[in-house]
């Protein structure tokens, strides 16, 4: 999907469109849905193939059926019970009794939780408030531009937000107080958080690390690399050039994750190998038939094996590679040195943080 303006203005192009694309068809799309809304954000549905479940520039949420012969949704939530705001982030969560959970959050930092069945009204809903003096006196609401739900508790949310801090929040914990949730900042990044992503296969020896990237207002690409019980920063990847706007963990490696930039590159990381220098660093320009076209790298999604990657540019184009196999098949040796050198940083971070307060006192 993508909610970008159309270079040119038709009067029957619809403001939003979630492309199917078959890889036995390049040059048009297998299906082509629309929306009234601009459509921010797509995701199949986890447990039907043939729902397609999207968020809007309106707030509101919808679901596509590719076995209905009908361009706009199936169902959507009701404008009196949607977001007020943009939807930039959505996950779908499986809960109990085949039911899927779909987390919406708009950019005023409202969290809604919708069940797939029942669309017309959230089941939890609460608006995240930063504490603290200083940000209670600011006065200025939190802007969330991404989310991330912990892939062995889904209760936990980790928030990305404009001013470059992480929250951290517990969806149905905090769900009594309907006002608003009072949520601990932590300092993350100097400039806007877009992506936040935690490792689908952790290793059960470590606290499932959580990765977040940044566009810095001084072009320097950082991607920090934290654990969700520590809160603090492990490592910073600085080896990008230019504004990072994506960051995924491989779904089957957790020592592989990729991130594109701003200057159209693709680098991906095996943390078993180097943690300073990317194992594929690569351009996408090479793969335009004009070479001297260079557009940034917008948005990754890996398969489900691992073994290809999607990449989407900043002017609508998608590109699939291949993944070599061996950052898709890890082996006991590569956990192993993962799980050492996490452990060997996070050991190096609690020194150093008891020698700073030692120094203090």
């Amino acid at each position: 999907s993508s909610y970008a303006e159309p270079q040119q203005q038709l009067a029957d192009f619809p403001d939003g469109t979630v492309c199917i694309w078959n890889q036995l068809l390049k040059d048009r799309p297998e299906h082509r849905f629309e929306c009234q809304s601009m459509v921010t954000v797509a995701d199949f549905h986890p447990t039907n193939n043939k729902l397609i479940v999207g968020a809007t520039n309106s707030g509101a949420v919808v679901i596509w059926d590719m076995r209905v012969q009908k361009r706009t949704p199936q169902t959507r939530t009701p404008f009196h019970t949607s977001h007020q705001r943009a939807v930039y982030a959505m996950q779908l969560v499986p809960a109990a009794q085949k039911v899927v959970n779909i987390y919406s959050l708009c950019n005023e930092g409202k969290l809604m939780v919708w069940r797939d069945d029942i669309l017309e009204n959230p089941s939890t809903q609460y608006k995240l408030l930063p504490e603290g003096d200083v940000a209670q006196a600011r006065g200025e609401e939190l802007l969330t531009t991404c989310f991330s739900t912990h892939s062995r508790n889904t209760n936990s949310v980790v928030y990305g937000a404009s001013d470059g801090a992480m929250y951290k929040g517990s969806v149905f914990m905090m769900a009594t107080d309907k006002e608003g949730n009072f949520v601990k900042g932590i300092k993350a990044h100097h400039g806007p958080s877009p992506m936040s992503s935690t490792i689908p296969r952790c290793p059960t020896e470590l606290p499932n690390p959580l990765r977040t990237c940044s566009c810095r207002v001084r072009s320097t690409g950082r991607s920090n690399s934290g654990t969700t019980k520590h809160e603090d920063c492990v490592h910073t990847f600085s080896h990008m050039e230019d504004y990072v706007h994506d960051v995924r963990w491989s779904p089957v490696n957790p020592c592989v994750f990729a991130c594109g930039d701003g200057l159209g590159k693709l680098n991906i990381f095996d943390l078993s190998k180097d943690w300073e220098v990317p194992v594929v660093e690569y351009e996408i320009a090479k793969d335009y038939e004009d070479s001297a076209r260079n557009f940034a790298v917008c948005r990754l999604q890996w398969s489900n094996d691992g073994k290809s990657l999607l990449v989407g540019d900043s002017n609508g184009d998608l590109l699939l590679y291949d993944v070599a196999w061996s950052l898709a098949e890890p082996s006991e040796d590569d956990i192993t040195k993962l799980t050492q050198s996490v452990q060997r940083k996070t050991t190096q971070l609690k020194s150093s943080l008891q020698r700073k307060q030692g120094g203090k006192s």
